[in-house]
């Protein structure tokens, strides 16, 4: 699976999503791991599940990345 493949979580969500919203998805997930690769950051897959979003449904970034 591209997720896998590309080491970015698949999300519990994206199971009832249809294909437009799942490459929506893979896409901002991709594109955040490699501009975070580029500030040599290390990127970790993550285990985590939907409830460790923020409120605002937006992922948290690493704190290096905080400002």
């Amino acid at each position: 699976m591209l997720f896998a493949q590309h080491e970015i979580e698949y999300a519990p969500s994206l199971n009832r999503a249809d294909i437009k919203r799942k490459a929506e998805f893979f896409a901002g997930r991709y594109a955040a791991h490699q501009a975070i690769k580029r500030l040599g950051t290390v990127v970790m897959m993550a285990t985590t599940t939907d409830k460790n979003d923020a409120p605002d449904r937006c992922r948290f970034l690493p704190s290096i990345l905080s400002y």
